[in-house]
């Protein structure tokens, strides 16, 4: 495919199902939707369009745009006003804008909680603000929550569906979204070419191959401070959050538990990357097989840093009951930025999970 690309993160053209194919003219006017091969043909043999070309600046227009955007939506204050000022924002708005456009179509599903549409644009603009500050987990547990949301309201749609399973438990997968990214990057190697960096690399479940049994290995590995010898990080020094992500259907009991660590700024301590890295121990728990109960986070090749860390495992429920409580501890070590002492220590923790199925 040698022609510009488009992404339709919102799902403005409100499709079920993909592909889904448009041929648009030089004029922008769409001539033909799912064309076959002849219809295909015919239109990369017509002669282009003439048109004349805009004169005004886009970016004025934009912001001349949005200005009576927000002016509409507070004064008729409607789901739909709110929800036309969210796209806009989304679309033209930049990075800076984010926040704002999770802000316009929050107010929209305030108006419409029916609407599976503005739950689905609304879990998409969490997202992406969550992409641009990934050390607020609750960012990426509201867009699982809004995609949850519309599904709720229509099982049917596929869009909404895959959104979940791309962060899901591989029971709940169709296939592996991102493995392709691996092949790419070799192929452009290859070429003698250098892949350009991704914004924000695609994690464990993005990668991940589904699963048709559901079985997960036995865990074999021993537990690494069984005895509980390691001092408590009391303060906690390291802040952890986590997003649970269920199965989208009811008979795959399954989930994946998204964990994030990140020191806290204001004890200014920092990830010591030249001893142990970064350990997690889950421990057993009634109705659940673990995918891994001792997780790893290699240490960067830098000597420190303070970026946050994301860990990822999957889970199946056993029988008709599961604890809805998970339960363990985090080994790390970390240093502190002002008189340079570095500590070993552990976290003990408990996470409730959502929507366990019964």
């Amino acid at each position: 495919m040698d022609w510009p690309i488009a992404v339709d993160a919102l799902n403005l053209l409100q499709v079920a199902a993909v592909p889904y194919t448009l041929l648009i003219d030089e004029a922008g006017v769409v001539q033909s939707i799912n064309p076959k091969e002849d219809a295909f043909d015919a239109f990369l043999e017509s002669d282009p369009v003439t048109f004349e070309k805009a004169e005004s600046s886009d970016l004025a227009a934009a912001v001349a745009s949005t200005k009576r955007l927000e002016e509409l939506a507070e004064q008729s204050n409607t789901a739909a006003t709110w929800a036309a000022l969210g796209e806009h924002l989304f679309l033209w708005g930049g990075d800076a804008s984010v926040r704002r456009c999770v802000d316009s179509f929050s107010r929209a599903v305030d108006l419409a909680p029916e609407d599976g549409w503005l739950h689905f644009r609304l879990g998409v603009a969490y997202r992406r603000l969550f992409d641009l500050d990934q050390n607020d987990m609750d960012l990426f547990r509201h867009a699982i929550s809004q995609w949850q949301a519309s599904l709720e309201l229509d099982p049917n749609q596929y869009i909404w569906r895959r959104r979940i399973q791309q962060y899901g438990p591989r029971l709940d997968k169709p296939y592996s979204f991102y493995d392709w990214i691996h092949q790419a990057r070799e192929e452009i190697v290859d070429r003698g070419d250098t892949p350009h960096p991704l914004s924000v690399e695609p994690g464990g479940a993005e990668f991940a191959y589904p699963s048709k049994s559901g079985d997960l290995n036995k865990n074999t590995t021993s537990e690494p401070d069984s005895e509980g010898r390691i001092i408590r990080d009391e303060g906690p020094g390291i802040r952890l959050e986590h997003t649970w992500v269920a199965a989208t259907y009811e008979d795959k009991k399954a989930g994946r538990l998204h964990l994030k660590f990140q020191p806290d700024p204001i004890q200014t301590l920092h990830w010591n990357n030249e001893a142990e890295p970064l350990t997690v121990w889950v421990q057993p728990a009634e109705g659940w097989n673990f995918e891994k109960s001792l997780l790893t986070f290699p240490n960067p090749e830098r000597p420190t840093d303070g970026a946050p860390r994301s860990l990822e495992f999957e889970m199946t429920q056993v029988g008709d009951s599961a604890s809805s409580t998970i339960t363990g501890y985090a080994l790390y070590n970390v240093c502190e930025d002002i008189n340079g002492v570095c500590m070993y220590r552990r976290q003990d923790f408990s996470i409730e999970l959502e929507n366990v199925k019964r």
